[in-house]
Protein backbone atom coordinates (compact mmCIF):
# COMPACT_ATOMS: atom_id res chain seq x y z
CA UNK A 1 0.00 0.00 0.00
CA UNK A 2 1.30 3.26 -0.93
CA UNK A 3 -1.03 5.49 1.29
CA UNK A 4 -1.87 9.22 -0.34
CA UNK A 5 1.50 9.10 -2.25
CA UNK A 6 0.36 7.53 -6.16
CA UNK A 7 3.66 6.67 -8.61
CA UNK A 8 2.65 7.43 -11.93
CA UNK A 9 5.29 4.57 -12.83
CA UNK A 10 2.90 2.03 -11.19
CA UNK A 11 -0.18 0.37 -12.01
CA UNK A 12 -3.52 1.23 -9.68
CA UNK A 13 -5.61 -0.65 -8.78
CA UNK A 14 -9.21 1.16 -8.56
CA UNK A 15 -9.52 1.52 -5.09
CA UNK A 16 -6.88 3.76 -5.35
CA UNK A 17 -4.76 2.86 -2.54
CA UNK A 18 -2.56 -0.54 -3.73
CA UNK A 19 -0.18 0.06 -6.83
CA UNK A 20 1.48 -2.62 -8.48
CA UNK A 21 4.27 -3.04 -10.87
CA UNK A 22 3.94 -4.11 -13.58
CA UNK A 23 5.27 -7.86 -12.51
CA UNK A 24 2.36 -8.76 -10.98
CA UNK A 25 -0.05 -7.65 -14.32
CA UNK A 26 -1.83 -11.21 -15.68
CA UNK A 27 0.36 -13.37 -13.28
CA UNK A 28 -3.20 -15.37 -12.08
CA UNK A 29 -2.79 -13.70 -8.94
CA UNK A 30 -5.03 -11.38 -8.10
CA UNK A 31 -3.72 -8.69 -6.33
CA UNK A 32 -6.19 -5.57 -6.58
CA UNK A 33 -9.15 -6.03 -4.35
CA UNK A 34 -11.01 -5.98 -7.48
CA UNK A 35 -9.51 -7.48 -9.48
CA UNK A 36 -8.84 -5.66 -12.16
CA UNK A 37 -5.21 -6.42 -12.59
CA UNK A 38 -6.22 -9.58 -13.93
CA UNK A 39 -9.29 -8.36 -15.71
CA UNK A 40 -8.10 -6.98 -18.84
CA UNK A 41 -5.58 -9.65 -19.43
CA UNK A 42 -7.89 -12.27 -21.16
CA UNK A 43 -6.31 -15.53 -22.46
CA UNK A 44 -3.07 -13.60 -21.92
CA UNK A 45 -0.62 -14.33 -19.23
CA UNK A 46 2.97 -12.96 -18.06
CA UNK A 47 2.74 -10.20 -20.96
CA UNK A 48 5.52 -8.50 -19.86
CA UNK A 49 7.88 -11.53 -19.96
CA UNK A 50 10.65 -10.71 -22.33
CA UNK A 51 9.66 -14.14 -24.19
CA UNK A 52 6.78 -12.42 -25.14
CA UNK A 53 8.08 -9.41 -26.52
CA UNK A 54 7.06 -10.06 -30.22
CA UNK A 55 3.35 -10.70 -28.99
CA UNK A 56 2.24 -7.58 -27.08
CA UNK A 57 -0.72 -5.60 -28.13
CA UNK A 58 0.13 -1.78 -27.83
CA UNK A 59 -1.98 -1.73 -24.84
CA UNK A 60 0.21 -4.46 -23.54
CA UNK A 61 2.91 -2.29 -24.52
CA UNK A 62 1.77 0.48 -22.31
CA UNK A 63 1.43 -1.31 -19.09
CA UNK A 64 5.15 -3.15 -19.15
CA UNK A 65 6.15 0.40 -19.06
CA UNK A 66 4.89 0.45 -15.30
CA UNK A 67 7.29 -0.14 -12.56
CA UNK A 68 10.98 -1.46 -11.96
CA UNK A 69 10.22 -4.12 -14.58
CA UNK A 70 11.86 -3.26 -17.27
CA UNK A 71 13.88 -5.94 -18.87
CA UNK A 72 17.30 -5.09 -20.92
CA UNK A 73 15.56 -6.66 -24.24
CA UNK A 74 18.33 -7.66 -26.26
CA UNK A 75 16.89 -7.89 -30.15
CA UNK A 76 18.09 -10.36 -32.65
CA UNK A 77 19.25 -12.99 -29.62
CA UNK A 78 17.98 -17.06 -29.72
CA UNK A 79 15.79 -16.17 -26.33
CA UNK A 80 13.29 -13.60 -27.87
CA UNK A 81 12.90 -16.55 -31.13
CA UNK A 82 10.34 -19.14 -31.50
CA UNK A 83 11.45 -22.42 -31.00
CA UNK A 84 12.34 -24.59 -34.19
CA UNK A 85 11.96 -26.53 -34.89
CA UNK A 86 8.25 -26.97 -32.56
CA UNK A 87 9.26 -29.12 -30.27
CA UNK A 88 6.54 -31.87 -31.19
CA UNK A 89 7.98 -32.09 -35.00
CA UNK A 90 11.55 -32.35 -33.00
CA UNK A 91 10.32 -35.29 -31.00
CA UNK A 92 8.86 -36.89 -34.21
CA UNK A 93 11.96 -36.13 -36.31
CA UNK A 94 14.26 -37.68 -33.03
CA UNK A 95 12.13 -41.18 -33.45
CA UNK A 96 12.58 -41.48 -37.08
CA UNK A 97 16.03 -40.98 -36.90
CA UNK A 98 16.85 -43.21 -34.15
CA UNK A 99 14.68 -45.97 -36.18
CA UNK A 100 16.65 -45.51 -39.43
CA UNK A 101 19.91 -45.01 -37.73
CA UNK A 102 23.16 -47.06 -39.17
CA UNK A 103 25.37 -48.83 -36.40
CA UNK A 104 28.44 -48.86 -37.46
CA UNK A 105 30.01 -48.73 -34.37
CA UNK A 106 32.54 -51.44 -34.67
CA UNK A 107 34.31 -49.53 -37.51
CA UNK A 108 34.34 -46.15 -35.54
CA UNK A 109 37.96 -45.20 -34.73
CA UNK A 110 37.35 -42.79 -31.91
CA UNK A 111 39.28 -39.17 -32.19
CA UNK A 112 40.91 -39.80 -28.48
CA UNK A 113 44.14 -38.77 -27.82
CA UNK A 114 46.14 -36.79 -25.52
CA UNK A 115 48.98 -35.80 -28.08
CA UNK A 116 49.01 -32.27 -28.13
CA UNK A 117 50.87 -32.21 -31.05
CA UNK A 118 47.73 -32.65 -32.85
CA UNK A 119 46.52 -29.33 -32.20
CA UNK A 120 49.22 -27.78 -33.79
CA UNK A 121 48.94 -29.98 -36.87
CA UNK A 122 46.59 -28.00 -38.84
CA UNK A 123 48.43 -24.34 -38.17
CA UNK A 124 45.65 -21.89 -38.04
CA UNK A 125 42.93 -24.50 -39.33
CA UNK A 126 40.90 -27.19 -37.82
CA UNK A 127 42.08 -30.62 -37.67
CA UNK A 128 38.96 -33.42 -37.75
CA UNK A 129 37.41 -36.70 -38.50
CA UNK A 130 36.20 -36.62 -42.02
CA UNK A 131 33.51 -39.65 -43.19
CA UNK A 132 34.09 -40.76 -46.61
CA UNK A 133 31.56 -43.81 -46.67
CA UNK A 134 29.65 -45.84 -43.63
CA UNK A 135 32.99 -47.66 -43.04
CA UNK A 136 35.96 -45.36 -43.84
CA UNK A 137 37.23 -42.58 -41.67
CA UNK A 138 40.45 -40.27 -42.14
CA UNK A 139 41.44 -37.42 -40.72
CA UNK A 140 41.56 -33.90 -42.61
CA UNK A 141 42.30 -30.35 -41.82
CA UNK A 142 39.68 -27.58 -42.18
CA UNK A 143 41.15 -24.58 -43.13
CA UNK A 144 39.59 -20.58 -42.81
CA UNK A 145 39.24 -18.63 -45.75
CA UNK A 146 42.97 -16.86 -44.98
CA UNK A 147 44.90 -19.89 -45.12
CA UNK A 148 44.96 -23.15 -47.58
CA UNK A 149 47.00 -26.57 -48.63
CA UNK A 150 46.58 -29.94 -47.06
CA UNK A 151 47.45 -28.37 -42.90
CA UNK A 152 46.32 -25.05 -43.72
CA UNK A 153 50.23 -23.87 -43.98
CA UNK A 154 49.65 -21.40 -46.90
CA UNK A 155 48.30 -17.86 -46.57
CA UNK A 156 45.65 -17.04 -49.10
CA UNK A 157 46.59 -13.58 -51.06
CA UNK A 158 43.51 -11.46 -50.10
CA UNK A 159 42.41 -8.40 -48.86
CA UNK A 160 41.98 -7.65 -45.27
CA UNK A 161 39.11 -4.38 -44.56
CA UNK A 162 38.40 -3.45 -41.62
CA UNK A 163 35.07 -1.63 -42.11
CA UNK A 164 33.44 1.49 -39.54
CA UNK A 165 30.18 3.33 -39.84
CA UNK A 166 28.11 5.73 -38.51
CA UNK A 167 24.69 6.55 -39.62
CA UNK A 168 22.38 9.95 -39.98
CA UNK A 169 19.48 8.24 -39.53
CA UNK A 170 19.91 5.35 -36.29
CA UNK A 171 16.42 4.28 -36.93
CA UNK A 172 16.98 2.33 -40.35
CA UNK A 173 18.58 -1.09 -41.08
CA UNK A 174 21.07 -0.88 -43.71
CA UNK A 175 22.30 -4.01 -46.28
CA UNK A 176 26.23 -3.10 -46.94
CA UNK A 177 27.47 -5.05 -50.23
CA UNK A 178 31.44 -5.35 -50.46
CA UNK A 179 32.85 -6.17 -54.03
CA UNK A 180 36.60 -7.13 -54.86
CA UNK A 181 36.52 -6.03 -58.59
CA UNK A 182 38.39 -5.98 -62.14
CA UNK A 183 38.20 -2.33 -62.60
CA UNK A 184 40.40 -2.02 -66.06
CA UNK A 185 37.73 -3.26 -68.54
CA UNK A 186 34.37 -3.15 -69.96
CA UNK A 187 33.37 -6.56 -68.06
CA UNK A 188 34.29 -5.32 -64.49
CA UNK A 189 34.24 -8.73 -63.24
CA UNK A 190 33.69 -9.43 -59.43
CA UNK A 191 35.75 -11.52 -57.61
CA UNK A 192 34.30 -11.74 -54.16
CA UNK A 193 31.81 -10.42 -52.19
CA UNK A 194 30.70 -9.92 -48.61
CA UNK A 195 27.76 -8.36 -47.43
CA UNK A 196 26.41 -6.83 -43.89
CA UNK A 197 23.77 -5.80 -41.90
CA UNK A 198 23.96 -2.89 -40.08
CA UNK A 199 21.85 -1.91 -37.25
CA UNK A 200 22.83 1.63 -35.74
CA UNK A 201 20.93 1.32 -32.53
CA UNK A 202 22.74 -2.10 -31.79
CA UNK A 203 25.94 -1.71 -33.38
CA UNK A 204 27.09 1.93 -33.14
CA UNK A 205 30.21 1.14 -32.61
CA UNK A 206 30.96 -2.10 -33.99
CA UNK A 207 33.48 -2.63 -36.94
CA UNK A 208 33.68 -5.44 -39.21
CA UNK A 209 35.90 -7.63 -40.28
CA UNK A 210 36.26 -8.73 -43.85
CA UNK A 211 38.15 -10.87 -46.12
CA UNK A 212 38.17 -10.66 -49.32
CA UNK A 213 39.75 -13.32 -51.41
CA UNK A 214 42.26 -12.75 -54.60
CA UNK A 215 40.64 -15.10 -57.75
CA UNK A 216 43.59 -16.74 -58.56
CA UNK A 217 46.97 -18.12 -56.43
CA UNK A 218 49.35 -16.32 -57.36
CA UNK A 219 46.90 -13.36 -58.15
CA UNK A 220 47.55 -11.48 -61.73
CA UNK A 221 49.62 -8.40 -60.93
CA UNK A 222 48.32 -7.34 -64.18
CA UNK A 223 44.54 -6.48 -63.12
CA UNK A 224 43.63 -3.59 -61.97
CA UNK A 225 41.94 -4.67 -58.61
CA UNK A 226 39.24 -2.35 -56.54
CA UNK A 227 36.69 -2.49 -53.95
CA UNK A 228 33.04 -1.21 -54.57
CA UNK A 229 30.96 -0.75 -51.33
CA UNK A 230 27.16 -0.11 -52.15
CA UNK A 231 24.48 0.69 -49.80
CA UNK A 232 20.62 -0.29 -49.87
CA UNK A 233 18.27 0.09 -47.45
CA UNK A 234 17.52 -3.09 -46.27
CA UNK A 235 13.70 -3.41 -45.93
CA UNK A 236 12.80 -1.50 -49.62
CA UNK A 237 16.48 -2.06 -51.21
CA UNK A 238 16.32 1.29 -52.36
CA UNK A 239 20.21 2.06 -53.28
CA UNK A 240 21.55 4.97 -51.21
CA UNK A 241 25.35 5.33 -52.10
CA UNK A 242 28.77 3.66 -53.10
CA UNK A 243 32.57 4.39 -52.48
CA UNK A 244 35.28 3.15 -54.99
CA UNK A 245 38.51 1.97 -52.65
CA UNK A 246 41.52 1.29 -54.84
CA UNK A 247 44.03 -1.10 -53.72
CA UNK A 248 47.61 0.50 -52.79
CA UNK A 249 51.06 -1.94 -52.70
CA UNK A 250 49.14 -4.71 -55.12
CA UNK A 251 52.38 -6.33 -54.92
CA UNK A 252 51.80 -7.20 -51.04
CA UNK A 253 50.31 -10.82 -50.01
CA UNK A 254 48.03 -9.38 -48.04
CA UNK A 255 46.93 -5.84 -48.11
CA UNK A 256 44.82 -4.38 -45.44
CA UNK A 257 42.52 -1.61 -44.91
CA UNK A 258 40.37 0.27 -42.59
CA UNK A 259 37.93 2.40 -44.40
CA UNK A 260 35.14 4.56 -42.31
CA UNK A 261 31.94 5.17 -43.53
CA UNK A 262 28.93 7.72 -43.09
CA UNK A 263 25.90 6.01 -44.25
CA UNK A 264 23.04 8.93 -45.70
CA UNK A 265 19.60 8.93 -44.77
CA UNK A 266 18.58 9.18 -48.43
CA UNK A 267 20.45 9.28 -52.35
CA UNK A 268 21.97 11.82 -52.84
CA UNK A 269 21.54 13.02 -56.92
CA UNK A 270 23.86 15.68 -57.14
CA UNK A 271 25.00 14.17 -60.62
CA UNK A 272 26.40 16.92 -63.32
CA UNK A 273 28.49 16.24 -66.74
CA UNK A 274 28.74 12.83 -66.20
CA UNK A 275 31.92 11.02 -68.03
CA UNK A 276 30.12 7.84 -68.20
CA UNK A 277 27.58 6.66 -71.18
CA UNK A 278 25.23 4.35 -69.61
CA UNK A 279 23.13 2.02 -71.73
CA UNK A 280 20.81 0.13 -69.17
CA UNK A 281 21.71 1.93 -66.01
CA UNK A 282 21.97 5.17 -64.43
CA UNK A 283 24.88 7.43 -63.95
CA UNK A 284 26.36 8.13 -60.29
CA UNK A 285 29.22 9.23 -58.48
CA UNK A 286 30.96 7.97 -55.92
CA UNK A 287 30.41 9.00 -52.43
CA UNK A 288 35.06 9.25 -52.00
CA UNK A 289 35.98 10.06 -55.15
CA UNK A 290 35.32 12.71 -58.58
CA UNK A 291 34.85 9.23 -60.61
CA UNK A 292 31.40 8.18 -62.13
CA UNK A 293 29.92 4.67 -62.99
CA UNK A 294 26.66 2.80 -64.34
CA UNK A 295 24.63 2.15 -61.55
CA UNK A 296 22.52 -0.70 -63.73
CA UNK A 297 19.51 -2.09 -64.16
CA UNK A 298 18.17 -5.57 -63.18
CA UNK A 299 19.47 -8.14 -65.37
CA UNK A 300 22.45 -6.01 -66.92
CA UNK A 301 26.07 -5.79 -66.14
CA UNK A 302 29.41 -4.10 -67.55
CA UNK A 303 31.25 -0.57 -66.77
CA UNK A 304 28.27 0.36 -68.75
CA UNK A 305 25.77 -1.39 -68.11
CA UNK A 306 25.98 -2.93 -71.90
CA UNK A 307 26.27 -6.88 -70.74
CA UNK A 308 22.73 -8.57 -70.31
CA UNK A 309 22.89 -10.62 -67.13
CA UNK A 310 21.99 -14.59 -67.61
CA UNK A 311 21.30 -16.26 -64.29
CA UNK A 312 19.66 -19.10 -66.23
CA UNK A 313 23.03 -21.23 -65.73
Amino acid sequence: EWGSTVSLNYFQCSNRTICLSSRSLCDDFPQCPEGDDEAFCEDRRDICSEYKIHDRTPSDEALCLFGDYQAETKPFTLKNSPVYPPRKAAEINRIHEQSTELHFAKNTRHFETNDFLLAWHCHRGLYAQLWLSPTSLSYQCFCPPSYYGDRCQYQSERVSLTLGVFAADSRMLYEIAVSLFDDDNDRQEIYATEQVLYLPTQKCSMKYNIYLLYPTRPKNMSKNYSIRIDVFKKISLEYLASWSIKIPFLFMPVNRLAIMLRMPAYRMRNVHNCASSCQNGECSKYMNTEEFFCQCQTGWSGARCHIRTDCSN
